[in-house]
C-alpha cells in the first residue's frame, strides 16, 4: 500500500491502520434529484450503499451524499439544480453544472474517502488536490475519447461485472475491483404462481431490444407487457415511434393504479400492452410474469432488471451480451442465447422447465448486503 493512502490526513485526523471508523461521501450524478420517482438504477445503487454502510457490524461508518437540489435522503448535501439527461462532455452548461457540483467537496471536512458515481469527477483531480482517495464506480461504457482524462493518481475504478472489467481494461482503465450491483431481495415478493404474459422492462431504446421481444412474443402467440421510460433523446424517440408504437395494441396506466392495471392486462385479449414508466409497481409486473425477455443489443455492464425478475421467481430469457451469463444460469434460472430470434422463441416455449425457486435462490447472489460489504472491504483496503 502506498504512503499516499497510509498517511491520508483529513480534517486534522491521521487515519490509522486497523481503525474501522471513517466517513464516506457518495457523489451522485446530476441527471435528477436523488430519491424521486423515475428510472434511476445508478441512484438506486448509490442510495443502497449510503444506507447500508452505517449498518455494517464491527464498523462505524458515516455516509454522506452529494446530490442535486431537491434530493431526499439522510445526510444529503444539496448542490445545484438537476441537469437532466447527459448531453455530452462538450456541452458548456453541463460542464459548468458539474464544476459547481464538485466544488462543494472543497467545503467539506472529515471526509475520508469519496465514492463517485458520475463520469466526470476524475477529470477535476479531486483526489490529488484534496488528498482524498476516490473510488469511481463505472456504471456505463466509456467512449474512446474519454480515456486519457480518467487515470489520475488517487483514483480507483470499480467495474460492475467481469465483462465490464474486460471492456474497460481494453480501453486503458485499470479496474481495481468488480462489485456486482445489488438489490433488496428480501423486500421483493416471491410468487411461484405465474400468469400468462411475458414481460420486457427497462428504458425504451434500441440497445434494450424491445422490438425483438415483441417479435418473439408474436411468433409464440404470447401476450407481452412492455414497461419503460422513453427519454427525450431523438434516437430513443424515433425507435419508439417506428419500432414499438405500431405494434402496441393497448395502453395501460399501471403505475397509478397497479391493481386495476393488472386486472386489465390479464383480462384483455390484446397481445402487446404498453404500461409506460413504472416505479415500485414494477414488482407487481415481475411477480406474475411467466418470463422476463431481455434480448439486449449491446454489452450492458449490469442488467439490474434481470436480478429483480429472478428475485420475483421469474425466469430470464436473454441474449448472451455483457453481464447476462454472469447473472443468469442457463437452464437453471433462465435461458441464455446467442442473438438469434428463433432460439429465443424456442426458449419461450420451454420456459415452464425452469424452477421459480431456483430463480429466487440465484437472485440472492446479488443482494444489497453483499454489495455493501464488498464496497466497505475495498474502502478499508485503500484507507488502512
Amino acid at each position: 500500500m502506498s504512503n499516499y493512502h497510509r498517511d491520508c490526513k483529513i480534517g486534522g485526523v491521521l487515519l490509522k491502520e486497523r481503525v474501522k471508523k471513517y466517513n464516506v461521501l457518495e457523489v451522485a450524478p446530476l441527471n435528477k434529484p436523488l430519491g424521486i420517482k423515475g428510472y434511476s438504477p445508478i441512484e438506486l445503487v448509490l442510495s443502497s450503499v449510503a444506507e447500508g454502510l452505517p449498518k455494517l457490524k464491527d464498523r462505524k461508518i458515516t455516509s454522506y451524499i452529494l446530490a442535486a437540489k431537491g434530493s431526499n435522503g439522510k445526510n444529503v448535501i444539496e448542490t445545484v439544480e438537476a441537469f437532466g439527461n447527459w448531453h455530452g462532455g462538450e456541452d458548456k452548461k453541463f460542464r459548468d453544472s458539474y464544476h459547481e457540483h464538485f466544488r462543494k467537496i472543497d467545503d467539506l471536512i472529515d471526509i475520508n474517502i469519496i465514492h463517485n458515481h458520475t463520469v466526470e469527477l476524475p477529470e477535476f483531480n479531486i483526489a490529488q488536490r484534496l488528498r482524498i482517495p476516490v473510488v469511481n464506480t463505472v456504471h456505463i461504457s466509456y467512449k474512446e475519447n474519454t480515456m486519457d482524462s480518467l487515470n489520475k493518481e488517487g483514483n480507483f475504478y470499480v467495474a460492475i461485472s467481469e465483462s465490464h472489467k474486460r471492456e474497460l481494461e481494453k480501453r486503458g482503465i485499470h479496474v481495481s475491483r468488480v462489485v456486482y450491483n445489488g438489490i433488496n431481495v428480501r423486500e421483493i415478493l416471491f410468487d411461484g404462481k405465474k400468469e400468462d404474459y411475458l414481460l420486457s422492462i427497462g428504458r425504451i431504446t434500441s440497445d434494450k431490444g424491445q422490438d425483438v421481444a415483441i417479435k418473439a412474443a408474436k411468433k409464440t402467440g404470447q401476450k407481452i407487457v412492455i414497461a419503460g421510460l422513453v427519454q427525450k433523446k431523438p434516437a430513443d424517440q424515433s425507435y419508439f415511434r417506428n419500432e414499438i408504437l405500431p405494434y402496441i395494441d393497448l395502453h395501460v396506466d399501471f403505475e397509478n393504479a397497479p391493481s386495476k392495471g393488472m386486472e386489465t392486462l390479464l383480462a384483455t385479449k390484446k397481445q402487446v400492452i404498453y404500461c409506460g414508466e413504472v416505479g415500485k409497481s414494477k414488482y407487481e409486473l415481475y411477480k406474475k410474469a411467466k418470463a422476463l425477455i431481455f434480448p439486449i443489443q449491446w454489452e450492458e455492464p449490469f442488467g439490474l432488471v434481470m436480478v429483480e425478475a429472478l428475485a420475483s421467481g421469474t425466469p430470464v430469457l436473454a441474449y448472451n451480451r455483457g453481464s447476462v451469463p454472469e447473472i443468469v444460469e442457463h437452464g437453471k434460472s433462465g435461458y441464455v442465447f446467442d442473438s438469434n430470434l428463433e432460439d429465443l422463441v424456442q426458449g419461450i416455449k420451454e420456459i415452464d422447465k425452469i424452477s421459480h425457486y431456483n430463480c429466487r435462490k440465484r437472485a440472492e447472489n446479488f443482494s444489497n448486503e453483499r454489495m455493501v460489504e464488498s464496497y466497505a472491504n475495498f474502502f478499508e483496503e485503500i484507507l488502512f
